[in-house]
């Protein structure tokens, strides 16, 4: 994904700019309101549904999950943060470097990831978002982790977490894969 996305209504872009899983910022100048035939001391009454347009193209990659729209309006403008429900992660457990290697390369680049080395294994955390097909690719070079309460907290506090973030293509920079 791109780190800012463009948005358009009646001909005026509108940066939006991804600021972590699932999160997402906007700022709307007054004359992007006016534009928009907005009056910043009417956008915190509008409808929730009328202000998510504004994030369309975020909203389609996120659908079916719940959304948290924050607005911050300014005295030239207007500040929105739009967050998604963390979605539940999804476990994968490689004996040795060579098969997580293998599912790395099979893997899309921007889904978020963690690794953590835990009980004599590499343990890949996904936040694979409505892309089920990407994770059970994972399957075939791993053993899918059932996700039991607590288990992440207690990977965390003894295991060895080796890449906190961005784990796929950090593992795909450092082994060419």
């Amino acid at each position: 994904m791109c780190a800012a996305l463009c948005t358009e209504r009646n001909g005026k872009a509108m940066q939006v700019h991804a600021i972590g899983n699932g999160a997402y910022a906007a700022y709307i100048s007054g004359a992007e309101l006016k534009i928009r035939n907005i009056a910043p001391d009417h956008l915190e009454k509008m409808e929730k549904k009328e202000l998510l347009e504004l994030f369309s193209p975020q909203l389609k990659e996120a659908e079916g999950r719940q959304a948290t729209l924050e607005i911050f309006p300014g005295r030239e403008g207007v500040l929105l943060f739009l967050r998604f429900a963390a979605e539940k992660p999804v476990f994968f457990a490689f004996s040795s470097l060579d098969p997580l290697l293998d599912a790395v390369s099979e893997c899309r680049e921007n889904m978020p990831a963690r690794l953590d080395h835990f009980d004599g294994a590499y343990i890949l955390t996904l936040f694979p978002g409505a892309d089920s097909a990407t994770a059970d690719a994972f399957g075939e070079f791993g053993a899918r982790l059932p996700y039991p309460e607590g288990f992440f907290s207690h990977m965390c506090e003894h295991g060895r977490m080796l890449i906190e973030t961005d784990a796929l293509q950090v593992l795909r920079r450092a082994f060419h894969v």
